[in-house]
């Protein structure tokens, strides 16, 4: 469970990305209010629907242009609330697929509230990003509110989001490992001895993380990371 802090915002913004590659063929205009799942345009032969009640605010992409897959294609503004969330880049790597959904609690509102995750446009900073200038490396998205919600923007929430799970696995406090996806090093213990191992890891919840290979169950390992540049 990856667990972000965001804010309530009123009738929040939301992206619409294709969901495959092909010439697109709009069928919802520009300021159209449209229905969750309504069909706002094909790609080809597959239809995008619209991930929640709205009002299109803007197409990205002219009519009959061909689009990668994932490319965002149209803006959407939902008619409830939602709660606008920035993932920082180092937790990116704890996102192992795309969370469609999340659990919220509002400061002094409702807790326990579903919401469904959507991509949020991208914010230019103030005054425009000059060229070679560095921007802050954060993922945004709205986890959208049922729309009898009771709640009011502006309020400080936290949003739950399950990226992965994964069960009867060998696991180890992230503390033990140096690295925290793909490859990391560990010191196990060998007798009087001991060794630095090689890794393969799995998905992490931020205090335990899943070992997939290099070690067995049983094996003894320091309770702390081998530092780095040292043998």
């Amino acid at each position: 469970m990856l667990v972000l802090n965001g804010v309530t915002v009123a009738q929040p913004d939301v992206t619409v990305r294709a969901g495959s590659a092909g010439p697109l063929d709009v069928q919802a205009e520009e300021g159209q209010s449209v229905a969750a799942e309504q069909v706002l345009a094909s790609i080809g032969s597959v239809p995008l629907a619209a991930p929640a009640a709205g009002v299109v605010t803007r197409w990205h992409v002219p009519d009959g242009v061909s689009v990668p897959a994932d490319l965002p294609v149209a803006d959407l503004r939902y008619t409830g609330f939602g709660i606008d969330v920035s993932i920082p880049a180092e937790h990116a790597y704890r996102l192992y697929s795309v969370p469609a959904k999340g659990t919220t609690n509002v400061t002094g509102g409702p807790g326990g509230l579903p919401c469904d995750v959507v991509p949020a446009p991208a914010v230019s900073p103030a005054g425009g990003s000059p060229e070679g200038s560095q921007t802050d490396a954060r993922a945004r998205f709205v986890c959208l509110l049922p729309g009898d919600a009771q709640v009011m923007g502006g309020l400080e929430a936290k949003v739950g989001l399950e990226t992965a799970r994964a069960e009867g696995v060998l696991t180890l406090p992230v503390e033990a490992v140096t690295g925290v996806t793909g490859s990391g090093v560990v010191t196990r213990i060998e007798g009087t001895g001991h060794s630095r191992v090689t890794v393969e890891l799995g998905v992490s919840d931020g205090h335990r993380v899943e070992v997939r290979s290099g070690l067995d169950e049983g094996d003894v390992v320091l309770a702390y990371a081998p530092g780095l540049g040292s043998s």
